[in-house]
């Protein structure tokens, strides 16, 4: 069984939607279907990295071969032009793909919304007629649709993602919260609550990560850590986390803030935690350390404006 994923940016800095799909994938491959990703070459936030180590850097966590792995230059790289990342190439391309009868996905599974990627991929498998589900990976929720480019947003409701949503042969929602934001203003969709898997270390692995994290932030070994763990953007509210801990007793009773991430908030969080040695920044972190941060954490805190499931949240539990 052959199926298409599709998905705006695979940055691992952009949080949830890549690393739910990269569960995904990886248990889709042992389960012995096909599985193909559809991506750009956009990154998620500053700093730019070289293009090279930045492809290599989510390539390497797919377990697939480089022929089902797309990855195409898209144009527009600020404000709206980069958010709707226009990639006319890999358009035509999925088209192709689609159409020859030796590479045509049995199901697509299209992972956002807003986007040119996104968006034309939908219309493309419902004029070939080909079954596609819709993860709007919270792009419907209330909150989001009142943030970034109102107009992109509500321009492409308009004249596409309403036909995308009503034509999908599932919209997923994450959640039921997400579920009823969705049915409320898109009523008549065929919503299905499917949450994300979350895969969980063995024990033995979770204390090699922690002796890993400790060794690279020695100063942490002794302490009770508050881990905060996400982007350090406006919608995760990291500024909070900082400000209680702050004000709280929790620093001259040996505790410690480890503030993991990056984001456009990083200089302003910097700058309020500036003199005080028990809130540490470790940067974006993945893999082992993710893991050691998380089996050296004793409480882990993200007081998000919304979240349509929260994959942090759900690895920490």
């Amino acid at each position: 069984m052959r199926v298409l994923h599709v998905i705006h940016s695979l940055d691992p800095r952009s949080g949830g939607p890549p690393e739910a799909l990269r569960q995904l994938v990886r248990h889709q491959v042992a389960a012995g279907l096909r599985p193909m990703i559809a991506t750009t070459d956009i990154q998620a936030m500053k700093p730019w990295m070289d293009q090279e180590r930045f492809l290599r850097l989510f390539v390497r966590r797919y377990p697939l071969p480089n022929e089902d792995f797309l990855v195409y230059k898209a144009w527009g790289r600020t404000g709206v032009l980069r958010r709707y990342g226009f990639v006319p190439l890999l358009v035509c391309r999925l088209e192709e793909l689609m159409k020859a009868d030796n590479t045509r996905p049995d199901i697509v599974h299209v992972h956002g919304l807003f986007s040119h990627l996104t968006e034309a991929t939908c219309r493309v498998a419902r004029c070939l007629g080909i079954p596609y589900i819709l993860r709007p990976a919270g792009g419907l929720n209330a909150y989001s649709l009142q943030v970034g480019s109102l107009f992109l947003k509500k321009w492409m409701i308009r004249i596409s993602t309403r036909k995308n949503l009503m034509g999908a042969f599932a919209v997923q929602a994450t959640a039921e919260s997400e579920s009823r934001w969705i049915s409320g203003s898109f009523p008549g969709s065929n919503i299905v609550t499917i949450p994300h898997g979350v895969s969980v270390p063995t024990p033995h692995y979770l204390e090699e990560s922690r002796s890993r994290f400790l060794a690279r932030f020695p100063d942490l070994a002794a302490a009770k850590v508050v881990l905060y763990m996400g982007r350090f953007t406006e919608k995760k509210r990291p500024d909070l986390v900082l400000d209680a801990f702050i004000r709280s007793k929790l620093p001259s009773q040996g505790w410690v803030l480890v503030m993991a991430g990056d984001g456009s908030m990083r200089e302003d969080l910097r700058r309020s935690a500036k003199g005080y040695s028990k809130v540490f920044f470790t940067g974006f972190i993945a893999g082992r350390l993710k893991w050691g941060a998380m089996a050296a954490a004793k409480v882990f805190a993200l007081p998000s404006k919304d979240e349509n499931f929260g994959v942090g949240v759900a690895e920490a539990m």
